[in-house]
């Protein structure tokens, strides 16, 4: 069903001349990346995350799953990690997986 939205939204919108089409989906199964391959000639792929541990097996879901279908992996960016409260950071998750084990996991 979201595949088929997807193509549809992709294949019959008048973009015009595009330099940049960003798209911003969960990552989950991967169904909407896997169709998004297979309509749209990806360049690059960046991925934002939370500090949560289900974000984390999710983004290396992802990490892994675009090099396979020759989109690279260009960054991962760490999102929603604290807030500033009168100039302090106020941790808004609790740190299951530091943002450094995706680089060691994946370089």
């Amino acid at each position: 069903m979201v595949s088929e939205v997807i193509n549809q939204l992709l294949t019959t919108t008048a973009w015009g001349v595009l330099d940049y089409l960003v798209s911003n989906i969960t990552l989950g199964i991967g169904n909407i990346q896997l169709t998004l391959c297979q309509i749209v000639l990806l360049t690059a792929a960046e991925i934002v995350t939370t500090p949560q541990k289900l974000a984390f097996i999710d983004v290396a879901k992802g990490v892994r799953m675009f090099p396979k279908l020759k989109v690279p992996c260009v960054a991962v960016v760490e999102n929603m990690c604290h807030l500033d409260a009168d100039g302090k950071p106020l941790l808004t998750f609790t740190r299951v997986f530091p943002f450094s084990t995706l680089r060691t996991r994946f370089s």
